[in-house]
């Protein structure tokens, strides 16, 4: 996968200090694992030191001793949530069998794994999305990752039409940005909204349908792909 850890991960490490010795990383990781576990929907703005040094069960002394500030936890806390996605979107990319399917299945497939992949921590991803308001470089370096990915998903798509043009790519690129968009907002409504039942399904059948309209690709599988 043409995407580094590094290339959205490797922010700066000031005011962080993990440790060498195995007690005092374990200390270090008791604290980031009891910060994520308050993380349950809210900013973290709203989480006091306190909250975090009485969860993981240390004393304020060893919190800062490896943490400067809040902020600084902030920032492995991101790291975590950007690593979680990188995971997710590796692990789904390699799962589809692009040249098999047909253009809506692999819209429906990719659909179907970034939602399960999402729900497995939504509070998390909902806190950290609420944090990046006040923290305008974790936000960049998010956005810095999800255009990287954008890019890898249309590229593995685009290889499946030979004559694509630039028009079709850009409308490809729009479109598959607007249904990631659109299942981000499934996964993690950041504005009070009423809740309506939905068959998932269907609805997911109904964005794969808008995506082959709006790019006007052909939606059969590529000739010669598996069967």
């Amino acid at each position: 996968m043409p995407i580094s850890r590094n290339d959205f991960v490797s922010g700066s490490r000031e005011g962080v200090r993990e440790g060498r010795q195995d007690r005092s990383r374990k200390t270090y990781q008791r604290i980031v694992d009891a910060a994520i576990e308050l993380c349950d929907g809210r900013d973290f703005s709203t989480i006091s030191v306190a909250d975090v040094y009485e969860r993981a069960d240390v004393s304020p002394s060893s919190f800062y001793a490896r943490f400067t500030n809040r902020d600084a936890l902030v920032t492995v806390l991101h790291e975590r949530h950007l690593e979680a996605m990188f995971d997710a979107i590796e692990d789904g990319l390699s799962a589809i069998d692009w040249g098999a399917l047909t253009l809506p299945e692999v819209v429906i497939v990719f659909s179907e794994l970034f939602l399960e992949s999402g729900r497995t921590d939504s509070a998390f991803l909902r806190s950290m999305q609420r944090t990046e308001r006040d923290h305008p470089g974790l936000m960049d370096r998010r956005i810095a990752f999800e255009r990287a990915g954008l890019d890898l998903t249309v590229t593995l798509i685009a290889r499946r039409f030979e004559d694509l043009d630039e028009a079709g790519t850009l409308r490809l690129r729009v479109g598959w940005s607007a249904l990631v968009s659109t299942l981000r907002q499934m996964l993690t409504p950041l504005s009070p909204m009423t809740v309506v039942e939905i068959d998932e399904a269907r609805l997911l059948e109904e964005l794969a349908e808008q995506f082959c309209v709006y790019t006007g690709l052909p939606r059969a599988a590529p000739r010669g792909s598996p069967s």
